[in-house]
């Protein structure tokens, strides 16, 4: 894949413009120079990447937080309206899974609650043993609800289709994994009353990391009221490298 690099004078912009928005980039590479693996943008498709240091290796109780993402706070999603959204990606296999296994597991897509607590309300993840997870949070509960988790294979391209109804009480959620739902809710707590969610996509290991995560992301289609159901029996091609 023809990447290029996402740094300006040694770093990656605050703002940079990617998939038609524009977005805050919350990674390594906004802080320090010489990362040019952070993010790299292509034609296509997009890589994030977040690699260990040392003292990530030997954490055991400590974390250390790694994260390379993208955040859309200037398109706040809205409450009460169906949103559709929908990626590609590829998971690059773990180089050390025993390792981490010990630690928390990370999220690779997720809309945060912009006003209330500190979780998202929708994320995709990977839990600490390699399996994908499908978690929500509203008003009502005191921490991340898991709706779904299974095996997703490492190194292979996946596509995924999500409806999404914010809402403190009536939530709902929709879910598609490479064309088998997975996740169907409706009546429940997704976001808050206060609204203004919005979109990040990117890797966020919270609680430190052994091996380099690397995602590629293709196909991206940010939350929106437009209706994306014939994408799941028919979704677009993986990029060609």
């Amino acid at each position: 894949v023809d990447y290029h690099t996402s740094r300006v004078d040694g770093y990656t912009p605050e703002r940079i413009d990617w998939d038609g928005y524009r977005w805050s980039a919350d990674m390594g590479s906004t802080w320090n120079a010489g990362m040019d693996h952070c993010f790299r943008p292509g034609e296509d498709m997009a890589r994030f990447e977040i690699r260990p240091t040392p003292q990530d290796r030997a954490a055991k109780d400590s974390p250390n937080k790694r994260r390379s993402e993208l955040h859309c706070t200037r398109d706040r999603l809205p409450n009460d309206v169906p949103l559709w959204g929908a990626m590609s990606f590829n998971h690059h296999r773990w180089a050390d899974p025993e390792g981490m296994a010990r630690g928390w597991g990370g999220v690779h897509g997720q809309v945060h609650m912009g006003k209330f607590g500190g979780s998202p309300a929708l994320a995709f993840r990977r839990a600490r043993d390699g399996r994908f997870l499908v978690t929500t949070r509203g008003e009502a509960d005191e921490g991340n609800q898991r709706r779904w988790a299974g095996p997703v294979s490492f190194g292979q391209p996946h596509d995924l289709v999500y409806r999404l109804l914010l809402h403190p009480s009536q939530g709902e959620l929709d879910v598609w994994l490479d064309g088998q739902r997975v996740v169907s809710l409706a009546g429940t707590s997704i976001g808050s009353g206060q609204g203004g969610s919005y979109w990040c996509i990117g890797c966020y290991y919270s609680g430190g990391i052994s091996s380099p995560i690397v995602a590629d992301y293709a196909n991206h289609e940010f939350p929106s009221p437009r209706d994306l159901s014939a994408r799941i029996s028919a979704p677009p091609r993986w990029p060609a490298a």
